[in-house]
């Protein structure tokens, strides 16, 4: 396969980290095994000067010119250096059924209209309905919660959307089973590198018989959906332990979600099912609305929800036998920023329709971790465990999602827990 590999003229190195670009390389060579890699719109001072051996290493590379003839090439590969960086001769090469990839500045790969590694439609009745193109992350209809079924290249998930296998389990009843939402998927990294993966490698290079890992972690969830996919899928297995890692989109859903659920019910649930909600009923979504503070919400309420919840959780695993251990997860501003990260936060603050919410987060984190650590005896402060993380680091890709190396502290410090607490 001949690649034309595309370094948009607006490239900015500061902004791009060469070890992160260089892993997405990896990855795509790994994949897609390409004969010839050829490069057009280098600049004197690009990435790839700080970048060395990414390139030379593992391709045949070769200059192409600033005007190159795009019907010699078989793929596109572009690197994305801002939300809006995809280089336009990429759109017509998609066009015109060439592969089309995306290498953006967080080095996860993703293919311009891929489909998963699973196809979905011709499994279940809610997949025959739902899953019909695969343009990008989509929402399925469920009727018990909901589904993300990713077209990230290279993805890898089951059929009702999680990241792990659930069939063949070696010791199902030792199992240590991770809830939570986007951030325990690991939408910023590969399948291999998000905490929950991470977790099960680090046991297995210190265990002869490690216990599975299960990651259920679902883009979007909040605790109400992990109490029913724990129901559905999990607790047959009658995990060892069970791991609920959240805050952000509990606290979030609380923030902008309806005050009326909210107060009366302790419902905090996921904007999707609004915007579902829409097309079913008006044939088009709004979007739901994104505000403040609602004025019949007040910040106790909306902790007190995620806090209630998750006791609620607690009972049902403790019931199956299993131990409950509750992490509040880390946030951006938890740690000092570096630059890299400073500026993709300052990008997400001004593009992200969920923005003046997640500004409030730090207020209502205080409260929320004093409520947690009196309410379970197993609880994990991870926010104030990146505190201690040094300001050169990079580990966030934005607000709460991280990057490898951030996954892999984090499995480093529920490993921690666990050996010390004689969890595993």
């Amino acid at each position: 396969m001949r690649v034309l590999f595309v370094i948009p003229v607006d490239d900015r190195p500061e902004h791009i980290q060469s070890a992160l670009v260089k892993r997405g390389l990896d990855f795509f060579r790994d994949r897609i095994k390409p004969s010839r890699l050829e490069i057009v719109g280098v600049r004197k001072k690009s990435t790839f000067e700080r970048c060395p051996d990414s390139l030379a290493d593992h391709f045949q590379v070769e200059p192409a010119t600033d005007t190159p003839d795009l019907e010699k090439y078989d793929a596109v590969l572009s690197l994305q250096t801002e939300h809006r960086g995809i280089w336009k001769p990429a759109l017509k090469l998609r066009r015109r059924g060439l592969r089309t990839f995306l290498l953006p500045w967080n080095g996860l790969i993703n293919e311009l209209g891929g489909r998963p590694a699973v196809d979905l439609r011709d499994t279940y009745i809610f997949n025959q309905i739902s899953c019909r193109t695969y343009d990008s992350e989509k929402f399925s209809y469920f009727p018990y919660t909901h589904q993300i079924h990713s077209s990230l290249f290279g993805d890898a998930y089951n059929e009702l959307g999680f990241r792990c296998d659930l069939g063949g389990l070696e010791n199902p009843n030792g199992a240590i089973a991770v809830f939570g939402g986007s951030t325990v998927y690991g939408t910023m990294v590969y399948p291999h590198e998000n905490f929950p993966a991470r977790l099960g490698s680090l046991l297995a290079e210190r265990q002869p018989h490690p216990p599975s890992v299960l990651n259920f972690g679902v883009p979007s969830d909040v605790v109400l959906d992990e109490i029913n996919n724990f129901i559905l899928y999990c607790a047959k297995f009658r995990p060892k332990v069970v791991i609920s890692y959240g805050g952000f989109n509990d606290l979030c859903r609380g923030i902008y979600g309806d005050a009326r659920l909210l107060s009366a019910y302790e419902i905090a649930y996921a904007d999707l099912h609004v915007a579902f909600a829409d097309w079913v009923h008006n044939g088009a979504s709004t979007g739901g609305e994104k505000v403040g503070f609602l004025p019949d919400v007040t910040p106790d309420q909306i902790i007190d929800s995620f806090v209630m919840r998750s006791l609620q959780f607690k009972a049902i695993v403790e019931a199956f036998g299993g131990t409950f251990i509750k992490v509040l997860q880390p946030l951006v501003w938890s740690k000092k920023l570096n630059p890299v990260e400073q500026h993709w936060i300052d990008v997400y603050l001004r593009t992200n329709g969920y923005s003046e919410a997640v500004k409030k987060l730090p207020f209502l984190y205080g409260p929320t971790r004093k409520k947690l650590q009196n309410a379970f005896e197993h609880f994990i402060d991870a926010d104030a465990e990146f505190r201690k993380v040094a300001a050169d680091k990079l580990y966030f890709a934005d607000p709460c999602h991280l990057l490898p190396d951030g996954e892999n502290e984090l499995a480093a410090i529920i490993l921690d827990f666990l050996q010390g607490r004689k969890l595993i």
